[in-house]
């Protein structure tokens, strides 16, 4: 199993109702070989039924869910 896992122009990863686009992302994985978190570049989206992201850059742990967006970020909750 691989250590990590790129994607690159468009990519797209999701998780339940949970999604996560940009022009590049990666997939790290821990020493069991599980994913642990995931790093996205470029223009990121991050969208949840219930709100949805934009920056430069996220970071996404898995095991606890915790989201960090960052560079020029707008957060839309709601309609």
């Amino acid at each position: 199993t691989p250590a990590s896992i790129s994607l690159r122009g468009r990519a797209e990863v999701t998780q339940g109702g949970n999604r996560l686009r940009a022009d590049a992302i990666t997939m790290f994985r821990n020493a069991a070989g599980d994913p642990d978190r995931v790093e996205a570049t470029g223009t990121v989206y991050f969208v949840t039924p219930t709100q949805s992201m934009r920056g430069d850059r996220a970071v996404y742990t898995i095991n606890n869910g915790e989201v960090v967006v960052t560079g020029n970020v707008i957060l839309t909750q709601g309609q």
